[in-house]
């Protein structure tokens, strides 16, 4: 019985002596919230009487996009993200403010649980959401895991701001035409008097001959495309003239 005392006595002091403790246990829960993983903090002895109180920390969160319930967020890389919501629910109340680890690039959490932004980089991602029982990430706190999948984005379509040129040449000149065209993933398709040019030379970037006779002349347009779209150029007029011939 001595020795019980004694332990019992020395637990006592122990208790007495230790600052504010905390204790970071995690729990699934279960089939209500399956992406939930709950923080419970055992706060910790501040008196000799050895007591500790245990606070769970969350018993819900639901995610919410463009106003619907979800079960991850979604988004496309280069597409403004419509707005995801985090509500979490506790035994002390909804969280009073939020912070993020693990956001998609280009992605932005605030204090109220709302994730906006413009992501940059196609991927899976799982973003752990903390909620605080009080402002300024302080007091205490759950976390839960919000998986986010953000989709390769579809390009702009072309845009060409200098068309090709009008050209008048002497017959045996160089015809080089081109035209300036904003845009990724481009491929080009030439045409003369709206028929595609075949072969390699209509299907680059600047469409040129090297000896150009009377046959070449006519009305030239590119059409650029990408996985955004296609736009076709203006017209440019190649005008091919013959040197003059004596005929006596």
């Amino acid at each position: 019985m001595r020795r019980i005392r004694f332990s019992a006595l020395l637990l006592s002091a122990l208790l007495h002596l230790a600052p504010l403790m905390r204790l970071a246990v995690a729990e699934s829960l279960g089939a209500a919230a399956p992406l939930m993983t709950v923080l419970r903090w055992v706060v910790g002895v501040s008196s000799v009487t050895g007591a500790f109180h245990a606070v769970s920390a969350a018993s819900g969160m639901v995610v919410t996009q463009g106003g619907a319930t979800v079960t991850s967020a979604k988004g496309t890389s280069g597409i403004v993200l419509s707005g995801v919501r985090v509500t979490m629910f506790s035994l002390f109340g909804s969280p009073r403010s939020f912070t993020f680890i693990g956001l998609p690039p280009g992605l932005n959490g605030s204090a109220q649980g709302v994730i906006t932004g413009i992501p940059n980089a196609p991927g899976s991602y799982s973003v752990t959401v903390f909620g605080w029982e009080l402002p300024n990430a302080t007091g205490n706190l759950f976390a839960a895991s919000v998986p986010f999948t953000i989709a390769a984005g579809v390009p702009d379509p072309p845009v060409i701001s200098v068309p090709p040129a009008n050209q008048t040449l002497a017959a045996g000149s160089v015809l080089s035409l081109s035209a300036t065209v904003t845009g990724s993933g481009l491929a080009y398709q030439w045409r003369k008097d709206g028929s595609e040019i075949p072969g390699p030379a209509g299907t680059s970037a600047v469409y040129s001959v090297g000896s150009v006779q009377l046959v070449d002349a006519g009305r030239y347009t590119v059409v650029v495309s990408n996985a955004g779209g296609s736009v076709e150029s203006a017209g440019a007029v190649v005008t091919v003239v013959s040197p003059p011939v004596f005929s006596v």
